[in-house]
């Protein structure tokens, strides 16, 4: 969906159209989200027999869908990561994308490994660092891409 978004949002950077690319990143968040949603809910009810095709120790599968149910719920979570991301980077603004991705889920997960994990050795620990980094990393896109400055010199423009 972010390379779509970019894709789409992109030309009508280009062609100077601010309505449009507005339109283009909401749908792209509504379709994002509602995969996000049926993804969420087939792994949650379907992610035992995925992970029964390939493992055959019980203790295994429950670790694995202990980890399936975390991040497949805080997947819903990635979404403005990904269509703000390309929305902000599709307009020309390339660096701070870069840096809050870097920032929020890089490095974010290597300090969580240090230090939470390192506290509290159990995997659901592990496994919370995707969900938290998403919500760290959706807040400061959202932020970002509202406050408007990855846009500068484009105004609203009737098609």
């Amino acid at each position: 969906f972010g390379t779509t978004v970019a894709t789409f949002a992109g030309q009508s950077y280009g062609a100077g159209n601010m309505k449009r690319m507005r339109s283009v990143v909401h749908i792209g968040l509504v379709m994002n989200g509602i995969f996000a949603l049926f993804f969420t809910f087939f792994m949650q009810f379907g992610g035992v027999y995925m992970l029964r095709l390939f493992l055959k120790e019980p203790e295994t599968i429950r670790l694995g869908m202990q980890m399936i149910r975390m991040i497949s719920i805080g997947y819903l979570l990635f979404v403005p990561c990904e269509i703000f991301s390309a929305a902000c980077r599709s307009a020309g603004n390339t660096l701070r994308p870069m840096i809050m991705t870097a920032s929020g889920v890089c490095a974010f997960r290597v300090l969580w490994i240090f230090t939470a994990v390192k506290l509290w050795h159990r995997t659901q620990v592990l496994f919370a660092c995707f969900p938290i980094s998403w919500i760290i990393t959706g807040g400061m896109f959202t932020l970002y891409y509202l406050r408007g400055g990855w846009a500068k010199g484009l105004q609203e423009a009737d098609p």
